[in-house]
């Protein structure tokens, strides 16, 4: 995810959302500006934060107390994984294209839905990257390998290293399955494999966070808020587009 990326997807957002109706949902003019509001705003402190905030000095490393909760202690006592990263970033990009899924229902390739949904998924997608960056920017946490003695001293000064909380890898991948569990069963109401994709749709994400969990990127409360801020959006964006007249 780069800047070109969060561009592209913002301006699907504000331009291809527009006062139409269809079976399921429909867009409005005020709901449609202030989230591209609020995606625009938090994307645009994210990334003027980006640039001022500082990674940690050699000094800062070496001093650096273990102020860390209870719940949290455990994430400190594991080890730096490459190839446990590796996994979790194509778990991630695996679930960034779950939405297609959604293309084998003939309901969905209907182009009066999907004319709605594909603009929906922008805005998901946007506003989600969106929170979490600024969130990543304002806190600075130190992420867990910063403690670790086997992680090089360089990549402990990076600035990536003060962005712990909260997950990005764990609230982008609970956007996309949670969104695409949401469509499907708003759009089949009636389906026997609702259960199914509602568990698909919370596991994945859950094993995202387990992985970043045991490579040492996160903690467990950067992990469970990148869940919850993630699967709130992937609901709440198309519940808030839902015609009122829709069954559940």
């Amino acid at each position: 995810m780069n800047k070109i990326l969060f561009a592209l997807v913002t301006f699907c957002l504000v331009f291809f959302s527009h006062p139409s109706f269809a079976q399921t949902y429909r867009h409005r003019i005020g709901l449609d500006i202030s989230l591209g509001t609020i995606t625009i705003g938090a994307g645009t402190t994210a990334l003027v934060k980006q640039k001022k905030n500082q990674g940690f000095t050699e000094s800062e490393i070496q001093q650096l107390q273990y102020n860390i909760n209870k719940f949290d202690y455990s994430s400190i006592n594991r080890s730096f994984n490459k190839r446990i990263h590796l996994g979790s970033d194509v778990m991630m990009m695996t679930a960034a294209a779950t939405p297609l899924l959604l293309l084998i229902d003939s309901k969905v390739r209907n182009r009066s839905e999907l004319k709605h949904i594909a603009p929906m998924w922008a805005e998901t997608f946007a506003l989600t990257y969106a929170l979490t960056g600024m969130t990543k920017e304002l806190v600075r946490r130190t992420r867990p390998y910063v403690y670790y003695d086997d992680v090089p001293l360089e990549k402990k000064m990076k600035k990536e290293a003060r962005a712990s909380f909260f997950s990005g890898h764990t609230s982008m991948t609970a956007a996309s399955t949670f969104f695409t569990a949401k469509i499907y069963a708003d759009m089949n109401p009636n389906s026997r494999w609702k259960p199914l994709v509602w568990t698909g749709a919370a596991m994945l994400p859950l094993g995202v966070g387990l992985m970043r969990y045991s490579g040492g990127k996160h903690f467990w409360t950067d992990i469970i808020t990148g869940y919850i801020v993630g699967a709130t959006v992937g609901i709440l964006v198309p519940h808030l587009h839902k015609n009122k007249n829709t069954p559940e």
